[in-house]
């Protein structure tokens, strides 16, 4: 008989190679990631900062609108018929136009002789 040959030996793997693989999946994927979050930062601001300009600009608009509305609320409580009308216009389309301190004080200072 002939003697048999031993089975070859199993060859033990070491973890290491798909230790260190996951490892730097991990680490790219964490990397890539932390980019994305940057640039995503970086658009937000920017696109606050461009918003900031247009709600400035509407908030002006807002206070001239209302010292307009002022002077003509003025006008009415002198007896200008035409600015009465145009205030009860105002109120039958929603706008309702209230006297601030300053206005009234002023409408009190221009009616006293």
């Amino acid at each position: 008989m002939e003697p048999t040959a031993a089975p070859p030996a199993d060859p033990k793997h070491s973890p290491f190679l798909p230790l260190l693989l996951l490892a730097l999946a991990l680490l790219v994927t964490l990397a890539f990631q932390c980019f994305v979050l940057v640039s995503e930062r970086e658009t937000l601001s920017a696109t606050a900062q461009r918003q900031n300009e247009p709600i400035e600009q509407a908030q002006r608009v807002r206070a001239q609108l209302q010292n307009l509305l002022g002077g003509i609320a003025r006008l009415a409580n002198q007896g200008n018929d035409n600015a009465a009308a145009l205030l009860a216009d105002l109120k039958n389309r929603g706008i309702n136009v209230r006297l601030t301190d300053s206005d009234s004080a002023a409408a009190t200072e221009e009616t006293t002789p």
